[in-house]
């Protein structure tokens, strides 16, 4: 099976599904970005994985304890705005914001690319996250 791979037909002009991993540990590809990346499942609102530089940024000995991390506190506009992204980016695109990050409670400005992507089997709506 493959370990990751788009839901749907690719066209000339671009994607029209978007990018689908099949389990978490196909986003192991973006070990090799020096940048943070994580991927932040919507409906369970946490990170799912996330690469060495990420967890040096979000200040994690280990991915299992940011995994487990909460991040309930975030609020409802947050949650409504990432479902938005999730929405309305087209797919193979992201979405370029600058977004106020709360590393252990550390208020970091940072821009940040967000794009739509499925983790799992099951497809779980996911942003893949890029610290730019």
């Amino acid at each position: 099976m493959a370990a990751f791979k788009t839901s749907g037909e690719s066209s000339v002009t671009g994607m029209t599904t978007r990018l689908a991993f099949t389990s978490t540990d196909s986003l192991a590809v973006f070990e090799a970005i020096g940048r943070p990346v994580w991927a932040f499942e919507l409906d369970a609102h946490r990170i799912c994985w996330a690469n060495a530089a990420a967890l040096r940024f979000w200040r994690a000995e280990t991915l299992e304890s940011l995994v487990r991390r909460e991040f309930s506190d975030d609020g409802v506009a947050v949650g409504v705005r990432l479902r938005t992204i999730m929405e309305q980016t087209p797919p193979g695109q992201s979405a370029q914001e600058t977004w106020t990050l709360y590393p252990l409670g550390e208020p970091k400005q940072m821009s940040v690319n967000l794009t739509p992507v499925t983790v799992g089997e099951d497809a779980r709506d996911a942003l893949l996250i890029e610290v730019m």
